[in-house]
């Protein structure tokens, strides 16, 4: 039986701590090529601007020197500040990457939300005899609920997202966000509970409709007409758009 001492003697290095601090050399490097950092950042946003992207490309940029600091082998011959620009540079490009992938994938979910409300819609009013005043209201209506369904799915699928305080949110739709949080007060417990289970847990209508203890084509119903309220509440608090493309 091999002792405890030569088992620990030839196991496997730990992989290194990326959270340890600095030596004094690699801080050295840091220090002397952060005058990098504007540049980096300023030719990485004008690359990334036509993705309308919100990352913060100056701290992506300086972590990138710190990752380059960690890595970097002098005996490849390659100066530590063109080493440096390129690992800073990728850091950058693979945060857009990941940011661009989620931001894809929950513009999908939020327009899918606002397809499928449309789907469970019943008619509404009278063709043949509702008045200006009707189809104003009608329409009201409509475009409440569609709203609703977009951002409820739009701050449900960016608080399951890896991080949502990495999304920069525009200050519109910070506006929308915080009416949301409100409006959602104002909803009794059972409405509640749908809006949470459905667009913040992602469960499917099924899953609402046996937690709320109703039939599956009733729970739809039920579910557009909480939209509806929570989405005259968005109106009312000045949120007339749904979320934007870009988010």
């Amino acid at each position: 039986m091999m002792a405890a001492d030569d088992a620990s003697a030839t196991a496997p290095p730990s992989p290194p701590v990326l959270s340890a601090p600095l030596s004094a050399e690699q801080q050295r490097m840091v220090e002397q090529t952060r005058w990098l950092v504007p540049h980096i950042a300023r030719d990485a946003a004008r690359r990334l601007k036509q993705l309308a992207l919100r990352i913060d490309v100056s701290a992506l940029a300086d972590e990138g020197l710190t990752l380059a600091a960690r890595s970097y082998d002098p005996t490849l011959g390659v100066p530590f500040e063109r080493y440096a620009r390129y690992r800073a540079t990728g850091t950058i490009f693979d945060a857009a990457r990941r940011e661009a992938r989620d931001l894809q994938r929950i513009q999908c979910a939020v327009r899918e939300a606002g397809t499928d409300v449309l789907t469970y819609e019943k008619p509404r009013g009278d063709a043949f005899h509702d008045g200006d005043a009707d189809v104003q209201g009608h329409l009201d209506s409509y475009c409440a609920t569609h709203l609703a369904a977009m951002f409820a799915s739009q701050a449900g699928e960016m608080a399951r997202a890896v991080g949502e305080e990495r999304f920069v949110l525009a200050e519109d739709e910070l506006h929308a966000r915080e009416a949301l949080d409100r409006a959602l007060v104002g909803l009794d417990e059972r409405e509640q509970t749908l809006v949470r289970l459905h667009y913040f847990q992602g469960q499917d209508m099924r899953q609402v409709a046996k937690a709320l203890r109703v039939s599956y084509p009733s729970v739809h119903r039920y579910r557009n007409k909480v939209l509806e309220r929570l989405g005259i509440r968005l109106r009312a608090a000045g949120v007339t758009q749904a979320p934007p493309g870009s988010l």
